[in-house]
């Protein structure tokens, strides 16, 4: 796993433009879809390359990041790291490949992941 801490190196390993969808978002929905789009792209720069989850595979761990809210911060903070096995689940959005990439995602680039949640209300 690269140690990557800024979207702009995952796009770079990946090669995909760091230019985001809404460079101005106008409302929570366009918001929403730019920090999804920086999640995805980081995701993949974690992962092994080519890793793509198997949801017809119940029996293979699909990795994300649990996040708490801390209602002293008005943010969501990383907790842990969770798995699911089954075909296919909602949630950040993101599947990771193994526990060390997740807890990793989920502590360096926590914030995005708690702006991106935010948005959801």
């Amino acid at each position: 796993m690269q140690k990557i801490t800024t979207f702009e190196e995952a796009c770079a390993i990946t090669g995909d433009s760091p230019v985001l969808p809404y460079p101005t978002p106008a409302n929570k929905d366009e918001e929403a879809d730019n920090y999804m789009r920086q999640m995805r792209i980081i995701a993949r720069a974690l992962n092994p390359k080519d890793y793509q989850p198997d949801y017809v595979n119940s029996n293979e761990r699909k990795w994300y990041p649990w996040m708490i809210y801390n209602e002293s911060s008005s943010c969501f903070r990383f907790f842990d790291s969770g798995y699911d096995c089954t075909y296919a689940n909602a949630g950040s959005g993101v599947r990771l490949y193994s526990k060390e990439i997740s807890d990793y995602f989920g502590r360096t680039f926590e914030q995005l992941i708690s702006d991106h949640l935010l948005t959801q209300q």
